[in-house]
């Protein structure tokens, strides 16, 4: 009985140091603590918003090099055309252009927009690559 009451004693003696270690290491948070945390936050939200403007720079860039890449072949099929069909398809190619034209247009804002600019303008490249496939779509059209 009595090496169970030492057992005990010994547990809660341990239990209570182990207690005070834990509260003994924490230090207080100071003032300075808080604005340095708040500045390393800050400079990690630009990285990260400059690495996910970079990501959607490049995925935009594909995918109007795509799209100039099909451009490009419509042309050539348009030079076989003749007649209402040439018409249509001047017409159609003519609209490709001015949206091919807006987009590269908002491509540029994009590169030398900044902060909260930046949504602003990633709406106008969005609308414009959207205009340019709707474009292209209608004028592919025409080939088929």
């Amino acid at each position: 009985m009595k090496a169970l009451s030492l057992i005990a004693v010994s547990m809660a003696i341990m239990l209570t140091w182990a207690v005070n270690l834990t509260f003994a290491q924490q230090q207080p948070v100071t003032k300075q603590d808080v604005k340095n945390q708040a500045v390393e936050t800050m400079e990690k939200a630009k990285v990260y918003a400059e690495q996910q403007r970079q990501e959607y720079t490049k995925q935009v860039q594909a995918t109007l090099d795509d799209l100039s890449k099909k451009i490009d072949q419509l042309k050539e099929q348009a030079k076989i055309a003749k007649g209402e069909a040439l018409t249509k398809i001047q017409g159609a190619l003519a609209d490709l252009k001015v949206k091919q034209d807006q987009a590269k247009q908002k491509m540029q804002e994009l590169g030398s927009s900044t902060g909260a600019a930046w949504e602003q303008v990633k709406a106008g490249v969005d609308k414009a690559v959207t205009d340019l496939q709707k474009a292209y779509n209608d004028a592919s059209s025409y080939f088929k």
